[in-house]
């Protein structure tokens, strides 16, 4: 089965999705995404931003929680797994 029709563009940073005007987004912005993959980090975004408390990777079973910051949202996603998930991996 073919499941390149299952890939979608995502917003790295999931609260200045919406902020950022369209002349001003840069391809760094966005990232390729499977379909289920970024229904769960919408999820967890979501509750991040209700909770103001980011994704903790070790659920995942990695061995430190975020790469950059901590489990505190501070005005931005990077550093979180859900940001930018082959950077983390390669951060960590």
């Amino acid at each position: 089965m073919n499941t390149t029709h299952c890939i979608e563009c995502d917003h790295k940073d999931g609260f200045k999705a919406f902020d950022i005007k369209p002349k001003n987004q840069t391809e760094d912005l966005f990232q390729p995404m499977h379909k289920s993959v970024n229904s769960a980090k919408r999820e967890h975004c979501k509750k991040c931003k209700k909770t103001k408390k980011r994704f903790d990777a070790k659920k995942l079973g990695y061995k430190k929680s975020v790469y950059k910051g901590n489990l505190r949202y501070e005005g931005t996603c990077k550093g979180c797994y859900w940001h930018d998930p082959f950077l983390f991996n390669q951060s960590i």
